[in-house]
């Protein structure tokens, strides 16, 4: 398939007389403009083909000229146009540096760690404070942020989740999820990637509950479920499911209002999924997982239902459903022929029917029962 080529007002591009036609007709280029316009390829994978493309047209294309080329005309968001530019610049600069002369406590040039805060790690990422570097060298005080920051092997995921974020933010979803402001696609210059986003300062919901010492209950429970809710409407309203709904992707901010974070696992409806959590996969999901892994199962918006049921019942009760089992064994127990959800622990009738029906073995009447919130609402309190 060719490329359409469209120009926009982004970037101004440079004279197409300076890139051959050879260049341009190239299908290795036409190939990778078009994978990096759908998504499927990160602005650091597109910087290595258009380089090898320019080494092999012996000095008649320039890498500058190609990435201007293709930013300023390929059909792609101007988001996307924007990474790839900045990703150049991200090069650029650190081939024209010595290594290791950019502080560690710099986040390309525009953002700092803030010092002495402590680093959450969870192998795959590492999320820092941190701030605008002309504001932490002023004598005011930095806004807060928090920087989620990955290699260049978790590159392609935190892509996935700047552009998730952005889709719920068209569809109208942004005031349930964290505030996002910025994503730097290789501040390092050597793939290192970075989401800079709004701090939940308050500790995320499982912290609120250990600190609590259990059970989450009456109007702190209550404005949690009303969250979480909002923010699986809002996933489903931008055409996605989110397949990692739990009490650790809900925090707290400064507002003490409760947001969704950490999208990088969500998918398009239908397509299928890149990870679960054993805690909060439905039935039938975890026996499509079994069978052929995450990809064996295209994403469904009852998913998420049933994963907002099973993280208010681990807040109501205080505790997981599956107690100390092993993930090998939760996916046992929920692919059992017979496996239903016991809710005789929840006192409360009206949250006990909403529970019920979030939680419903049937994927097609759980989804009914969420689609009414005027009902579930009012149960909340």
């Amino acid at each position: 398939m060719r490329l359409t080529l469209w120009p926009t007002k982004a970037v101004k591009a440079p004279a197409l007389k300076t890139i051959p036609a050879s260049v341009l007709g190239n299908p290795a280029f036409q190939r990778r403009c078009t994978a990096y316009a759908s998504g499927a390829i990160t602005p650091q994978d597109l910087l290595k083909s258009l380089d090898q493309i320019a080494q092999q047209s012996s000095g008649s294309a320039q890498l500058k000229d190609l990435v201007e080329h293709v930013a300023a005309t390929a059909s792609a968001s101007p988001q996307r146009s924007a990474q790839l530019l900045s990703a150049f610049e991200a090069k650029s600069r650190a081939q024209s540096s010595v290594r290791g002369t950019v502080s560690d406590l710099q986040i390309g040039q525009k953002y700092v760690i803030t010092p002495g805060t402590p680093a959450i790690s969870s192998g795959k990422s590492r999320i820092v404070d941190c701030a605008l570097a002309e504001a932490a060298t002023s004598r005011g005080s930095a806004a807060a942020m928090k920087a989620k920051m990955v290699g260049p092997r978790g590159s392609v995921a935190l892509q996935r989740e700047a552009d998730n974020f952005g889709r719920v933010a068209r569809s109208g979803g942004a005031a349930a999820f964290v505030q996002v402001y910025d994503f730097l696609p290789d501040f390092s210059g050597r793939g290192d990637a970075a989401l800079v986003m709004e701090s939940g300062e308050g500790g995320d919901l499982m912290q609120r509950m250990q600190q609590s010492h259990g059970a989450v209950r009456g109007e702190e429970l209550r404005r949690a479920a009303v969250a979480a809710a909002a923010a699986a409407r809002a996933m489903h309203a931008a055409g996605l499911v989110w397949t990692d709904l739990k009490s650790e992707n809900f925090v707290m901010t400064r507002s003490g209002a409760v947001k969704g974070i950490d999208l990088e696992s969500a998918v398009p409806t239908g397509q299928p999924c890149v990870d679960f959590t054993p805690k909060g996969v439905p039935p039938e999901a975890a026996r499509a997982f079994r069978a052929g892994g995450p990809g064996g199962y295209a994403a469904h918006p009852s998913y998420d239902v049933w994963s907002l049921g099973m993280m208010l019942l681990f807040l109501y009760n205080g505790s997981s459903y599956f107690g100390g089992m092993n993930d090998a064994q939760i996916m046992a127990q929920l692919t059992a022929p017979d496996f239903a959800v016991d809710l005789s622990s929840v006192a409360d009738g009206s949250l006990r029917r909403v529970l019920g029906a979030f939680l419903a073995p049937d994927p097609r009447a759980r989804l009914a029962a969420f689609r009414r919130p005027s009902w579930y609402l009012r149960s909340f309190g």
